[in-house]
């Protein structure tokens, strides 16, 4: 048998089990895309190792300018913003994203545990605010929450 009809008899067998398989096994699940805003490159790559397996991270901005020329491209299901960062920070950004596209979805990811900031934050239409020394924990449920239309905030900042 040559090679190139071996070939073809392989992916003939291949598509036979494919199609002999439920639909729902086939179609792998769609991921929730991500898009992370941090001028940390340290915090970028944790979060963005943490999210690896069930989310889509698609893109990882390390300034509020930069964020918003890829949440433009990226057309992500949420953002992950940092509050703090150079050249335009993630409040001012959000707020711009925001109003360019009032269904984006936001996730603040902050040290900032005063509760101005997080009041800020809803009120420019963030949906979650997560605390960086809990993102192993909150940030999944947060992504989670948000997807869904549920508010979050870390636990111990109340609602």
């Amino acid at each position: 048998m040559s090679l190139a009809l071996e070939s073809v008899m392989n992916r003939s067998s291949e598509i036979e089990c494919t199609l002999s398989q439920p639909r729902s096994r086939r179609s792998a699940k769609k991921k929730p895309r991500i898009l992370l805003a941090d001028d940390q490159e340290i915090v970028l790559q944790a979060v963005s190792k943490l999210l690896g397996t069930d989310f889509e991270v698609v893109g990882l901005a390390r300034d509020g300018i930069t964020f918003l020329e890829m949440a433009k491209q990226a057309k992500p299901d949420v953002c992950v913003v940092d509050i703090s960062m150079p050249r335009m920070g993630g409040v001012e950004a959000s707020r711009r994203l925001l109003k360019r596209n009032p269904k984006a979805r936001i996730v603040f990811l902050t040290v900032h545990e005063e509760p101005i900031y997080r009041e800020e934050a809803f009120a420019l239409g963030a949906l979650g605010y997560v605390l960086k020394r809990s993102v192993g924990k909150d940030l999944t449920p947060a992504l989670l929450s948000v997807l869904s239309g549920l508010p979050y905030v870390s636990p111990g900042f109340g609602m």
